[in-house]
């Protein structure tokens, strides 16, 4: 439960955050001192409130570019930065692909296995569950993904899609600690619509979960909810061309779930992101 200090931070960045916030800003809004808001904020929301802020921005940079003509030297100024270069690196390391891939829907690549998996042959683990939705939503496709932060950033080290609720399978996950998301936009999109980043978001999340090499984690079960101001944005660019094209059947009502199709994404390991630096 996010408390009253922190709730009106949040609020803060959600409405200013195309100006120069500083952390004495946030924590004054918060009526906290620096050190004690900064301390709370990342206890109770899991990430700084510079890494909010910065992906508050880039997930407003992501609006603009599928729904406006905006350049993406407008955009960056529009969010809060000075700098078309540090705009471009954050946003690229936040989503994936860089802001013009992203307006022309062209990733730059497809997710992979992160270098940390290492070469082939190197034992790695496996990640099972079962997606739920809340009763009387109708989730479209499902992805899940195994990212390195709190933030569902970057390319992710693997990951597989569902075509709906249901059991789930990832192998060859490389050993270290984990988070694992879920991540369904709700009813396809209308004709003319620009996209899944503009619909209703539903999210479930897992972790931290520490994978040793060659074991099975059998109840990292992900349950949909939508998403709550206080929740990070999902940042990294859910495309169909950057996403695996791998579907689990759709469920026949009243059978047991049956797991999807395992996944290590891509043919040659990618690189993760760095994780980005504060705004603050």
């Amino acid at each position: 439960m996010v408390n009253d200090s922190i709730a009106r931070a949040i609020e803060t960045i959600r409405q200013r955050y195309s100006e120069p916030l500083s952390m004495e800003d946030l924590a004054r809004s918060a009526m906290l001192s620096k050190f004690h808001f900064c301390r709370l904020f990342q206890r109770q929301i899991g990430v700084t409130p510079g890494r909010f802020l910065s992906a508050v921005r880039i997930q407003e940079a992501k609006r603009l570019l599928v729904s406006t003509p905006l350049t993406v030297t407008e955009i960056s100024y529009r969010v809060g930065y000075n700098s078309l270069g540090t705009f471009t690196t954050r946003f690229t390391k936040s989503v994936g692909i860089t802001p013009t891939s992203f307006r022309g829907r062209r990733p730059a690549h497809q997710p992979a296995t992160s270098a940390e998996s290492g070469p082939a042959g190197r034992p790695t683990a496996t990640l099972t569950g079962t997606v739920r939705a809340p009763a009387g939503v109708t989730s479209g496709e499902i992805f899940i993904g195994v990212f390195k932060e709190r933030i569902p950033e970057g390319v992710p080290v693997c990951c597989t899609r569902l075509r709906g609720p249901g059991a789930w399978r990832i192998e060859d996950v490389p050993a270290g600690v984990w988070y694992v998301f879920a991540i369904s936009f709700g009813a396809p999109p209308a004709p003319g619509e620009p996209g899944p980043d503009t619909r209703s978001t539903y999210i479930g999340r897992y972790g931290p979960c520490e994978l040793h090499s060659g074991t099975v984690v059998s109840q990292a079960d992900l349950s949909l909810r939508g998403l709550a101001p206080a929740d990070p944005p999902v940042l990294f660019a859910l495309t169909p061309a950057a996403l695996p094209a791998v579907t689990a059947p759709a469920r026949t009502p009243g059978a047991d779930p049956a797991p999807g199709p395992a996944r290590t994404p891509g043919a040659d390991p990618v690189p993760g992101p760095a994780r980005p630096k504060s705004n603050l």
